[in-house]
């Protein structure tokens, strides 16, 4: 069973780098350091029309990345992560900043992630990391949609 899941797993995987070959939209997100031609399949697949959002701060609402807002009376303070919305953009998007939070100097994220891990942990500059490629991402994917559109 585990060696023809293996195969299956392998053919799923060439053919999804064959298609990330071959789409504009997949190669915009693999200029996204961090993101793989896997990852930008999995990230378009959970994304969808990114039109469908006005701003890339409701992508990170769809995500879950986006803290909670405690308030009461006249204080008002953010908490832990909504979790709300897609757990399987959530998981690429950090992965995503996983892999871009690695030690390169070829990395655009890299000095983020340390300030933020030096300030308040690995976990959170990962997640600080993960809404920062969400919203390249959602830049990138809306201006692609944009330019074909006017092309039409």
């Amino acid at each position: 069973m585990i060696r023809t899941i293996e195969e299956q797993t392998a053919e799923i995987d060439t053919e999804l780098r064959l298609l990330a070959r071959e789409d504009k939209r997949l190669l915009a997100l693999q200029t996204i350091y961090g993101v793989g031609p896997v990852l930008a399949c999995h990230l378009l697949a959970e994304i969808g029309d990114a039109r469908r959002f006005r701003r890339s701060r409701q992508l990170l609402c769809v995500a879950g990345l986006d803290p909670v807002v405690l308030e009461s009376g006249d204080s008002r303070r953010r908490g832990r992560l909504s979790k709300q919305g897609s757990p399987q953009l959530r998981w690429a998007l950090v992965q995503a900043a996983q892999h871009a939070a690695r030690r390169s100097t070829a990395s655009p994220d890299h000095d983020l992630y340390l300030q933020v891990k030096q300030r308040a942990g690995a976990p959170r500059a990962a997640l600080t990391t993960a809404r920062k490629i969400a919203r390249r991402a959602h830049h990138l994917l809306v201006t692609l949609e944009q330019a074909a559109r006017s092309n039409r």
